[in-house]
């Protein structure tokens, strides 16, 4: 186990709350003012994952066992629980489901921008570097593409990790350590992506003791938000998730399958649906390999290696996995964050336009009017694709080069705290 108390309680005796709470906040609001905007103009009907969830919230609701009606579902049950707490809000309000369902993600995700702000003052950032932190993250238009438009609950998903890790390393109560394995657990009651983390965190933890206490707390929260399914119909909950290997849409296969589509008069199909089973396990491995590389690594740093190593390796990414890197680089102050996310964006952008045209206006089928064909699209999504890849493995090369991690934030590099 190492050290876990902050850089800057270390070094200069600060609080680990030594930030503007309320500038903060600020941010927090205004990112959920954007997201509310954009949830607004793309609403409309459910489409693509949206549908989906709004399926499983109609299972749930007529009593019917998710993991075995029609359109079965293959997330753990407490994303479905809060998919049929918004479909009965949107039933009370008169709104959409969809919008129910962007405004929820998009008001968490707004406060995922706080919690940026706070791990990157644990991490040594000053005030004003961690109030950069946080508003870099909420205006990424990653972050808000999938938030808003597509709403996906990865950024739900994320937010949890990113305040679990700010508790771990600040440590700003006695039971700090508790409360970030119980938001770990309530986010792998949602996805399992969590898991990619939960390592990173329990490694940090001052003694073995409190590690198994840890351990404990986690997999007693994501027990207890798994019920009742847990114990009535366990093999289904892990049927449910064996079942989703991620889609060909980004990663090399992703870029294999654009370079098969291109220049087609539609938005052309997969050549390479999934990804071998075998890819998991050699994933697995090479992931726990970067893990320990990056050791050394402030916590956010670590997960962005981890993250992009993720990326890197395996081929099989969803649209949703790549806000993932979004609030650690965020909270990092890596200046690798501006051109990635912009490289990602333009490629989510195209990404929707020809296959899920929907997801931007809210209307199945119709997309946004850009002038653009979609032959044209279809070259611009392997470009981007492209791009974002080489990206990827340009940003993980230099942290394995530079050994000491990221550099610090590109304004007032020489007063961030190492």
């Amino acid at each position: 186990m190492i050290e876990s108390t902050t850089v800057a309680a270390r070094e200069s005796g600060e609080h680990p709350l030594a930030v503007n709470l309320w500038q903060l906040g600020l941010v927090a609001v205004c990112g959920m003012s954007l997201r509310f905007t954009l949830a607004w103009l793309s609403h409309g009907e459910p489409v693509v994952d949206v549908f989906t969830f709004w399926q499983w919230a109609k299972n749930l609701d007529a009593g019917t066992n998710p993991y075995t009606a029609e359109s079965a579902a293959n997330y753990p049950p407490l994303w479905l629980y809060l998919c049929w707490l918004c479909l009965k809000a949107a039933e009370a309000t008169g709104l959409s489901f969809d919008l129910m369902v962007k405004l929820f993600v998009g008001a968490v995700d707004g406060l995922t921008a706080a919690a940026v702000g706070l791990l990157a003052a644990a991490g040594g950032a000053g005030p004003r570097h961690a109030q950069l932190a946080a508003v870099c993250y909420a205006i990424n238009p990653v972050a808000l593409m999938i938030a808003s438009l597509h709403a996906q609950n990865d950024p739900v998903v994320m937010g949890l990790v990113v305040w679990a890790s700010w508790l771990v390393v600040a440590r700003p109560c006695p039971i700090a350590i508790e409360l970030a394995m119980a938001a770990l657990g309530l986010s792998l009651a949602i996805k399992p992506i969590g898991l990619l983390f939960a390592p990173l965190l329990l490694w940090r933890c001052a003694s073995s003791r409190e590690c198994c206490r840890g351990v404990a707390v986690l997999a007693a929260t994501a027990g207890v938000c798994m019920l009742p399914y847990l114990a009535t119909s366990p093999a289904l909950l892990i049927q449910a998730g064996s079942t989703y290997r991620g889609p060909t849409d980004f990663g090399y296969l992703g870029i294999f399958n654009s370079w098969c589509n291109l220049g087609l008069g539609s938005s052309g199909v997969p050549i390479v649906e999934r990804s071998p089973v075998w890819m998991r396990p050699l994933a697995v491995a090479v992931l726990a390999l970067a893990a320990w590389r990056f050791r050394r690594e402030t916590l956010a740093s670590q997960a962005v290696g981890v993250v992009l190593t993720l990326y890197v390796v395996y081929g099989s990414l969803g649209a949703q996995y790549l806000m993932w890197f979004v609030p650690l680089a965020a909270a990092s102050r890596s200046p690798q964050l501006t051109r990635t996310s912009l490289a990602t964006a333009v490629a989510l952008l195209a990404f929707y336009q020809l296959h899920h045209p929907g997801i931007l206006t809210g209307e199945g089928g119709k997309g946004i009017h850009l002038g653009v064909t979609i032959p044209q699209w279809s070259g611009v999504f392997l470009f981007a694709q492209v791009l974002m890849y080489a990206g990827w493995v340009r940003w993980l090369m230099d942290m394995l080069r530079r050994g000491a991690g990221f550099q610090p934030a590109v304004v007032g590099q020489a007063n961030a705290r190492q």
